[in-house]
């Protein structure tokens, strides 16, 4: 039968290794949008300014209805879409209309 110690260890080890699985998410105020992101700054965006300034999504949904991109900032402070997981700061969720204009978006800051 496992000592009462044993099973403190167990209990906290799990937890800190299930700690380590999540990400902290925090949106972030529309003035923190337009400056990583200025070309959402404008009402009346449509799909094609979007991919033309971010390229294609990380991840989309709904046959493209919501795409999320990921966002880093680069050392000269430039905002870039990136597909690399690990080096994003910023997830930018976007939605859609019918006729492809952006209805609403969230940038979410990670970590």
């Amino acid at each position: 039968m496992p000592t009462l110690s044993r099973c403190c260890i167990v209990v906290i080890v799990t937890a800190i290794a299930l700690a380590g699985c999540f990400t902290a998410v925090a949106q972030e105020p529309p003035g923190v949008v337009r400056q990583l992101v200025p070309s959402l700054a404008g009402d009346g965006v449509d799909r094609q300014a979007v991919t033309s300034a971010l390229g294609r999504p990380w991840r989309s949904f709904e046959g493209g209805r919501i795409c999320v991109y990921r966002i880093v900032r680069t050392t000269d402070g430039v905002s870039v879409a990136t597909r690399d997981a690990d080096d994003a700061t910023h997830e930018l969720v976007l939605t859609f209309d019918d006729q492809g204009v952006v209805q609403r978006y969230s940038l979410l800051r990670l970590r």
